[in-house]
């Protein structure tokens, strides 16, 4: 098959030495993979990243570096520098290339491979250079302007036969922002299978040039967390030395994606330090106390402390402080919340659309249709700065939910009025072409009772999970905003609270998911919401949090939203599993 190219565009001799390779693989039958710009290190300011690294099977591993001098501009090589006649300087293109090698195979090593330097071969490409101009260097194999006769198959590679599951696994693991994992497994045989990976869709966005304004939207489990993520690891990976930062409003989202963070990046030693150097999260209120000059006074409530400390920092101006900032489901945000940290962000000077530009590096991920708050957020991204337009995409596969969960969520939303149907489909662009992503069927069970007859029912259906080896940590309980039943469901479940299950509230749930969750007193959620648009976008938000299995208790099965879902299910044709199958 043709040889396997992640999406990038090149330029100048780059792209004259790709269109060779590619015309080398155009009638292979084997799977060869082509890596660009990957960061081996970073060392003292320096970043290793060769501008190719050819993975085949037959053949073994290939570096090949590309430099487009000519005569005219070189002056000399001395001391393992290059010297140009305009007075500039690089390290010598023979030392690097012979770097390469070393720490290519370093790399891999430390991850698990068995491989010598001698299984990976380095090329240095010369595109405007006469052949013989530079003489032979150890370890590097030189090619000249005459490149697309020496640059073959036999010449460029170390001739080492490789077993192509092999060679998937390298590419895999030195793929971080499309492949990751999320275990302590580091046997090479399991790397495959415990796996995830991006989709095209996905990648394509978290892969733009690191220029200006970005934002993704999507339905509920459309990976717009794992975007995030995967966005601040590929920024931190083309720039080691930047300051970036994940913003997100609450502490159970920031702790989330701290622990991906940390999940994808434990397999990562290629930055030369720790990455949480250079990526740091943030709740919405720790971000706003760095910028502002004085505290919020305690007596205020929580968004007027918030309110108290965007009028300081509008007052007193704001601080750059970071090169790139994430904003994970934007629409718990208030306009000005948004201009603050859009304005953190230091402006760089970037081509887009080969036009010069001085703008912030942002990328923002979200669903407007879980905005809860009353107060600001309208989100008028020109108006605040944004720019947006041409540079956003709507992800319409969900992972998560499976069909049944989601696609009752979506209609019980749509039912809240006429005015929410038609902000369902502007908004997803029409609920006809989601994508089910998941290979599973969603359960659906619920159940009528009292409190104390409901917390009965729950812990016996958490203990039939339990008993089927479904983890603590993969079951929420979702209870109404109280903290006093909130309280009552943690001393019920304290065990199961110790084994890692997790009970939280309808305004501190956002961004946890689970294979299986249950919502309790599903009646009074809702209950501070002042609109029925907001108090349905609150049930839509809590229904979709589970992947599999959904269990929704009432106290009172007259109560209006209850008996919504219910008359969905009949016209769907979602049985309801019943308590008994759930348990």
């Amino acid at each position: 098959m043709p040889l396997i190219v992640m999406k990038f565009k090149p330029q100048g001799g780059e792209k004259k030495v790709l269109n060779h390779l590619e015309k080398l693989y155009k009638k292979v039958d084997r799977d060869v993979f082509l890596l660009h710009d990957n960061l081996l290190s970073y060392d003292s300011g320096t970043s290793f990243k060769p501008d190719f690294i050819l993975l085949d099977p037959l053949y073994g591993i290939s570096i090949i570096e590309v430099k487009s001098y000519d005569k005219k501009s070189i002056d000399k090589l001395e001391n393992n520098k290059i010297y140009f006649r305009d007075s500039s300087i690089d390290t010598c293109p023979f030392k690097k290339a012979q770097e390469y090698a070393f720490k290519l195979g370093n790399y891999l090593r430390s991850h698990g491979f068995q491989l010598n330097t001698k299984d990976i071969k380095s090329n240095l490409v010369f595109t405007n250079l006469p052949k013989e101009y530079f003489k032979s260097y150890p370890f590097v194999t030189n090619h000249f302007k005459n490149f697309k006769e020496t640059l073959t198959l036999s010449n460029m590679f170390p001739n080492t036969e490789m077993e192509p599951k092999l060679i998937e696994d390298i590419y895999q693991v030195m793929n971080p922002v499309t492949y990751f994992r999320f275990d302590d497994d580091k046997t090479l045989d399991e790397i495959k299978s415990n796996m995830a990976k991006l989709d095209e869709t996905q990648l394509d966005f978290v892969k733009k040039p690191i220029a200006g304004h970005y934002l993704i939207s999507g339905i509920p489990g459309s990976g717009k967390s794992i975007a995030v993520i995967s966005r601040a690891i590929y920024i931190a990976n083309e720039h080691p030395d930047w300051k970036v930062l994940i913003l997100s409003e609450n502490k159970k989202l920031k702790a989330k994606n701290e622990k991906a963070l940390r999940e994808r990046t434990k397999y990562i030693d290629k930055f030369g330090h720790n990455p949480d150097d250079n990526i740091t999260c943030k709740t919405l209120y720790s971000f706003l106390s760095k910028l502002s000059t004085q505290k919020a006074p305690r007596y205020l409530n929580y968004p007027e402390q918030l309110d108290f400390m965007c009028d300081q920092i509008f007052e007193n101006g704001i601080q750059e402080l970071y090169d790139a900032v994430l904003i994970d489901e934007y629409q718990d945000f208030t306009d000005e919340q948004l201009i603050i940290a859009k304005n953190s962000a230091k402006k760089k000077d970037v081509k887009i659309n080969n036009k010069s530009k001085t703008i912030e590096n942002i990328f923002l991920a979200g669903d407007k249709l879980q905005k809860l708050k009353e107060r600001g957020g309208s989100h008028n991204w020109l108006d605040m700065g944004f720019e947006v337009k041409g540079h956003s995409k709507n992800l319409k596969g969900s992972y998560r939910c499976g069909r049944e969960i989601l696609d009752l969520a979506l209609s019980f939303l749509q039912s809240a009025s006429k005015t929410m149907k038609k902000e369902v489909d502007t908004y997803y662009e029409g609920t006809d072409n989601i994508e089910y992503l998941s290979d599973f069927d969603g359960s659906i069970s619920s159940f009528v009772g009292w409190y104390d007859v409901g917390a009965s029912k729950l812990k016996s259906w958490v203990q039939g999970l339990l008993n089927k080896g479904v983890p603590a940590n993969d079951i929420i309980i979702i209870g109404p905003n109280s903290k006093k039943k909130k309280k009552e469901l943690l001393n019920i479940f304290s065990e199961e609270v110790e084994m890692g299950l997790e009970i939280g509230m309808p305004s501190n749930i956002k961004g946890l998911e689970a294979s299986y969750c249950a919502l309790y007193d599903f009646g009074s959620f809702g209950f501070f919401q002042n609109t029925t648009e907001n108090k349905y976008k609150e049930l839509y938000m809590c229904l979709t949090r589970s992947r599999v299995g959904l269990f929704i208790h009432c106290t009172n099965e007259d109560n209006e939203e209850f008996q919504k879902l219910k008359e969905l299910m009949d016209l769907k044709g979602i049985e309801d599993s019943g308590f008994d199958e759930a348990a």
